[in-house]
């Protein structure tokens, strides 16, 4: 005989719902819904899009390049003006963005502008594709189909995708490559014959990604550690990926690299001082400081948020580097999904499209709760997933109040770190209960 306890009920009924949805197709119809919304914006003015200040911003900074001019510190205004692109919703006019990417941008540069739009949306449409593919095959062995689905569905109809093609960014491209060196770190493991070759190739990839988008070598670290348990690999892997960078350097000309970090990263900062929509420890810590005391130009707050950012940095590779422990899989994916969450709210930069980095953690964590349904659970995680939907509430006269909602999606990610950070440990089956949604029976 049977008997289910008390927990079980509750989780029985959350379980039987589950299973109607999953039976009745309702999960894939979420999920075409979620790409019928994600086509409808893509399409959307598709003449126009071209314009938009991130795309032009690229394409003018790279033409610049292209054309044998002064780069960093040069007014785009003309540029945009022989392009015919006078209208724009915020206009970048320096140049902001790391070398690499200005020449990886370049032939993109040196084509008409609408067909050169077309391409890149087209290879951010494929990096999507490619990422969601290997976050399935990161994480396949510990989550259903149904249950990826689910979460593939609410990220697609977050707006964070949305708001990356609208401004035809470069972050999936860069997020594909994260994950593809993820990928080749928990597939080969330590002690195969092949673990120290593709180790090094998986911090190579990062180091790579770090050239295009500078905040990607946060994560460099995670990866040298991980390539290996022996200390030769890890010395292996990160003078290999500190000579892919010091080439990448040479290549692209350390001078403009020079120029870049004088006349490029300056704009950057004054924008995370400027922005409400910056999802920073550091922009959150200027906002209510500037609020505050009225120092509105001051750096004070920003570097305050920005030491504590770099604490939690430092406290999380410490525990990496004093954990006795054996990871398995389901601890590298802990792992990595806290590091991307640090490296997008203690950075100093984290716009609306950096957000497309939370594809990996939402699905680590929808892993990490399958055992655990509840409507508690469901209750809180839905709470979580608000705190980043582009709402638009009523204004307020309290500024504070209106400082914390315009800063919802860092609290989410501060939620969902929270969350990982108690999760750090290697992930046992439980032995009463079955996966996702199931009905768990005791014998007496």
């Amino acid at each position: 005989m049977t008997e289910a306890t008390g927990s079980e009920q509750t989780i029985d009924p959350v379980a039987r719902f589950w299973q109607t949805l999953c039976r009745a197709g309702a999960i894939k119809l979420l999920v075409g819904i979620a790409i019928l919304v994600n086509c409808i914006s893509i399409f959307s003015y598709p003449s126009l899009r071209h314009q938009q200040q991130d795309f032009a911003h690229y394409y003018a900074s790279s033409k610049l390049w292209l054309e044998g001019q002064t780069v960093y510190g040069t007014h785009l205004a003309t540029q945009y003006e022989q392009l015919g692109w006078t209208e724009f919703d915020e206009p970048i006019f320096f140049a902001t963005n790391p070398p690499s990417l200005l020449m990886l941008f370049a032939p993109f540069a040196s084509l008409d502008p609408s067909i050169a739009h077309t391409v890149w949306m087209l290879i951010q449409l494929l990096a999507l594709a490619g990422a969601v593919w290997l976050v399935w095959r990161c994480l396949k062995d510990g989550i259903s189909l149904d249950g990826f689905l689910f979460v593939i569905a609410i990220f697609l109809l977050l707006p964070f995708v949305k708001i990356h093609l609208y401004y035809s960014q470069v972050q999936l491209l860069v997020l594909a490559m994260v994950l593809f060196a993820h990928r080749l770190i928990i597939v080969t493991g330590a002690g195969k014959a092949n673990s120290g070759f593709c180790g090094t190739v998986a911090c190579v990839a990062v180091a790579i990604a770090g050239l295009i988008k500078i905040y990607p070598l946060a994560l460099l670290p995670w990866f040298v550690w991980r390539s290996g348990h022996k200390m030769a690999g890890r010395i292996g892997a990160f003078l290999a990926s500190s000579a892919t960078l010091a080439i990448g350097v040479w290549l692209t000309d350390f001078q403009l690299w020079a120029n870049f970090i004088e006349s490029g990263l300056p704009f950057v900062a004054t924008w995370v001082k400027a922005a409400n929509n910056c999802f920073t420890i550091g922009s959150a810590t200027h906002q209510i400081g500037a609020l505050s005391t009225g120092h509105v130009d001051s750096d004070f707050f920003v570097r305050a948020g920005s030491f504590f950012g770099a604490f939690l940095f430092a406290a999380f590779y410490f525990r990496l580097v004093f954990r006795t422990a054996e990871p398995n899989r389901s601890l590298l994916n802990t792992e990595l999904a806290l590091l991307i969450l640090l490296m997008l709210f203690c950075g100093g930069t984290c716009w609306w499209h950096y957000l497309v980095f939370l594809l990996f953690p939402m699905q680590v964590i929808a892993d990490l709760l399958r055992d655990r349904l509840s409507p508690t659970v469901f209750a809180a995680s839905f709470i979580t997933v608000l705190l980043f939907a582009n709402i638009e509430f009523p204004s307020t006269n309290i500024e504070l109040l209106q400082t914390l909602l315009d800063q919802r999606p860092l609290i989410g990610m501060f939620t969902m770190a929270v969350f990982l950070a108690f999760n750090l440990k290697p992930k046992h089956p439980i032995a009463a209960t079955e996966s996702f949604g199931s009905r768990a029976v005791l014998e007496p």
